[in-house]
């Protein structure tokens, strides 16, 4: 072998020695990716939008004690079947600034609490049957008739600036019975005295002399006295068309005395007042 051919040979030798473990790295197993079969290549998520403000827990405005409707009443609260009733519906209303005092609704719903409908807005202005102007006691007047016995109820609904729920009442029961007994047609008597009504609270009574003259001219006083005591009527006697009560009365001077009412049915089975 000729020196210069072993001078390429060792050439050669070293080159190739040099390059082989850089190769090898190249093609190693370790180097080489490995994929699961079925595997899922990862996808990059959109990042999740944000809220809009208006949605987020941001804290709301809080209800205040003075929110409040604190009572709801109606006179009458027993009404007979097709006989039109003058109800005088009040809610005492906490006072509030931010109370909306046209928002105050009066709201009827059936035995299912179903609501049936509006019964229009309340006053605090000395009409529909409110007596002192702001004083947050709302008033309005409907008349009723029903042709079927039933229980209705009665609901007041207000809103307020800043709330975003409307502040609803408790409910209180409508009666609609085919005739009041006699205690009933009392309690009405004197509901009707305490609210004013005395047209209606005068039919209560007889057209015998005096007796309708009596009530249309006692005083507020008077009326208050008169309602108080038939409240607390005793029955003394009486059978199924006939009875007769004592009832205490409170007179102007501070003293009390026992008052008898006898009470009987009219052609329409109505209890009516005869003396007293």
């Amino acid at each position: 072998m000729t020196p210069r051919l072993i001078l390429f040979v060792l050439v050669t030798f070293v080159t190739v020695m040099a390059v082989f473990p850089f190769a090898n790295r190249l093609v190693s197993p370790t180097m080489s990716p490995t994929l699961t079969p079925n595997a899922e290549l990862p996808i990059a998520l959109p990042p999740t939008p944000e809220l809009p403000i208006a949605l987020t827990n941001e804290p709301q405005p809080s209800r205040s004690a003075s929110q409040t409707i604190y009572y709801l009443s109606a006179a009458p609260n027993v009404i007979q079947v097709n006989q039109p009733r003058l109800l005088t519906i009040t809610a005492d209303i906490g006072t509030d600034p931010s109370l909306l005092r046209e928002s105050v609704t009066c709201l009827l719903y059936d035995m299912q609490n179903q609501f049936v409908k509006s019964l229009g807005p309340m006053y605090d202005d000395r009409t529909h049957g409110d007596t002192v102007a702001g004083d947050n006691v709302f008033t309005t007047q409907v008349t009723f008739t029903e042709s079927a016995p039933t229980t209705l109820f009665l609901k007041v609904s207000a809103a307020y600036r800043g709330l975003l729920s409307r502040v609803t009442s408790d409910v209180i029961p409508l009666f609609v019975v085919n005739s009041l007994t006699a205690e009933q047609m009392l309690i009405q008597l004197a509901s009707e005295l305490e609210t004013g009504n005395v047209t209606a609270a005068a039919q209560r009574f007889s057209a015998k002399r005096g007796n309708r003259e009596q009530i249309m001219q006692m005083t507020a006083t008077g009326r208050n006295n008169l309602a108080a005591g038939l409240r607390q009527a005793r029955l003394e006697e009486g059978d199924e068309n006939i009875r007769i009560y004592d009832v205490p009365i409170l007179r102007l001077d501070g003293t009390t005395y026992r008052a008898t009412f006898t009470l009987f049915r009219s052609a329409s089975g109505d209890w009516v007042i005869d003396s007293w």
